[in-house]
């Protein structure tokens, strides 16, 4: 007859089951975030020396809210049209 101490696994094997599972787990996660990093839009313009001049002239504004919003002009510019119409879409 079995007694409750003797379905318990041996210890090497409850270990191995554990790194077993700690693997899975990190595959699956590291799949998930190298699937969700290749489909991401970038989330900053390089700084080329063209993008880095316009943002120079827009600190030459006045007030912060002028500056921001050249800023985003650069960015809106820079940006491609399908991502525009795609970031706005309501959902």
């Amino acid at each position: 007859m079995l007694t409750g101490s003797s379905l318990f696994l041996a210890p090497g094997a409850r270990l191995l089951g554990a790194a077993a599972a700690l693997c899975t787990t990190a595959a699956i996660a590291a799949a998930l975030l190298a699937g969700w990093q290749h489909s991401a839009d970038p989330v900053w313009l390089a700084a080329t020396p063209e993008v880095l001049a316009e943002v120079a002239v827009c600190d030459s504004e006045a007030t912060r809210i002028e500056r921001d919003l050249c800023k985003q002009g650069i960015v809106v510019a820079r940006t491609s049209s399908e991502a525009r119409v795609y970031a706005i879409a309501p959902h």
